[in-house]
């Protein structure tokens, strides 16, 4: 696979105004062309077997026509970017939508074990 040519330690700019400097073999997400995103998406699909790796759902793959839902499949990284986490298919994971918008920044440890012990009706 063809990755986009970026320089490690080159600065970019974030959200809210901060910036970081991208790590060796880190890839900025504007400079992946789409050929890249979608080979990345698939083999992280692949990678987790189809399922959410926090609730175990089969997650839907996204596409044209496929409408949004809390089991629509997202990749989640394990060390937030907003954080300094890199955008690499070690940091990366299969999550549900649910789960990775109900994650947000937590830890991987804390989020899994109050999946675990909440309490069921």
């Amino acid at each position: 696979m063809a990755v986009a040519p970026v320089i490690a330690g080159a600065t970019i700019r974030l959200a809210r105004g901060s910036t970081r400097r991208l790590q060796h073999n880190e890839e900025h997400p504007r400079l992946m062309k789409a050929a890249q995103r979608i080979k990345l998406f698939e083999d992280v699909y692949a990678r987790d077997g189809g399922c959410c790796v926090y609730c175990g759902i089969p997650a839907r793959r996204p596409g044209h026509g496929v409408k949004r839902g809390p089991d629509l499949a997202t990749l989640d990284h394990v060390h937030p970017r907003s954080l300094g986490g890199p955008l690499t298919r070690d940091n990366l994971v299969l999550a549900c939508s649910a789960c990775n918008n109900e994650r947000g920044t937590m830890a991987v440890e804390t989020f899994r074990a109050s999946k675990t012990s909440k309490p069921t009706a």
